[in-house]
């Protein structure tokens, strides 16, 4: 661990102990420092019964805005926080946008729908922008092209993809890495 010269607010990614990371961000509400931990749904099968069960998005990881140096170290001290992820002497920090697209993502309907479309579908390994929907803007690949388009959508600051079935008609081309067609 190396100290911080200068504080700056932002959304900092903490990596905590597996399978602690509900555990963790209740425990950051309640010395009240904000945290963020995306939850998908995920149904899960026993013999006897399913259940639906909330799972974290990223695992190991929680997201953390600490308004003060004070609350920046009182994070450490949580039991089942492993540590801050830096890139050598900078802590890594998530964009304020990436964080709202993953909520708008997290609360969006619409994108986990299956749309059938008549015009072809995406070319897989193309690079395409997102041009509606909570991920607007971001640019992302596409894995598989049939009925349902699996996109990859790329968060670059903290190093993790998302796998996310998009409508065709929310993607547009990006010409500058657009695969060469046979």
């Amino acid at each position: 661990m190396f100290l911080m010269k200068d504080f700056e607010k932002g959304w900092y990614v903490v990596y905590v102990r597996s399978r602690c990371e509900k555990k963790v961000h209740e425990t950051l509400s309640e010395h009240n420092i904000e945290s963020f931990l995306p939850l998908i749904r995920k149904e899960r099968k026993w013999s006897d019964r399913k259940k639906v069960i909330l799972e974290p998005l990223f695992k190991s990881y929680v997201f953390v805005n600490p308004k003060s140096r004070k609350e920046f170290y009182r994070v450490q001290s949580v039991c089942g926080v492993c540590f801050f992820i830096n890139l050598g002497n900078t802590y890594l920090k998530a964009r304020d946008e990436e964080i709202e697209r993953i909520k708008l993502l997290l609360n969006c309907e619409d994108v986990y729908q299956i749309e059938s479309t008549v015009s072809p579908p995406p070319t897989p390994g193309g690079t395409y922008e997102i041009g509606e929907g909570p991920l607007q803007g971001l640019k992302c690949e596409v894995i598989r092209a049939d009925c349902q388009q699996k996109i990859l959508v790329r968060l670059d600051t903290i190093k993790q993809s998302l796998l996310v079935t998009l409508p065709q008609s929310y993607l547009t081309i990006n010409r500058q890495t657009e695969p060469a067609l046979l």
